[in-house]
């Protein structure tokens, strides 16, 4: 029998050679992994909670990974999320609009936006604003969370 070094499989996996689980799938079957764990009807679930159409897009676009360390890190910062919203502290997501067709157009030289886009704008200035000032709020209790603003 291999030692437990030698059970761990490359993605930090602890691997049971009697009991057979097995070890991260090789990039071909995991696509057929996925669709059999129906991973794109679970996907579909959490982005129905999500806060708006574009946070709902990323959900949709994730994929698993097997690098341990990220995955820890990832947990981590879930665990701090959630203690915050379960406590007093509080955070929320804001929805925002898709700026991507204004923000197209405005590549056009010499265009202008219209009064609807430019409104789309201040909501996504104002709900930016928003969360900058939670996340800064939450630096102290949660500074995983905090790390997720952006200048």
């Amino acid at each position: 029998m291999k030692d437990l070094d030698e059970r761990s499989s490359p993605s930090g996996v602890l691997a049971s050679w009697d009991a057979g689980t097995p070890f991260a799938l090789p990039g071909g079957q995991s696509a057929e992994a996925l669709q059999d764990l129906e991973f794109a009807a679970v996907l579909a679930l959490v982005a129905a909670h999500a806060a708006g159409p574009l946070g709902a897009a990323r959900v949709q676009v994730r994929r698993p990974s097997d690098d341990i360390y990220w995955i820890r890190d990832e947990l981590a910062t879930v665990a701090e999320a959630r203690a915050l919203i379960v406590g007093d502290t509080g955070l929320a997501a804001e929805p925002v609009p898709d700026l991507a067709p204004a923000l197209q157009r405005l590549r056009i030289e010499g265009s202008v936006l219209e009064g609807p886009a430019l409104a789309q704008v201040l909501r996504v200035a104002v709900a930016g604003r928003m969360v900058s000032v939670q996340l800064r709020r939450v630096e102290g209790e949660a500074p995983r969370v905090a790390r997720l603003a952006r200048p």
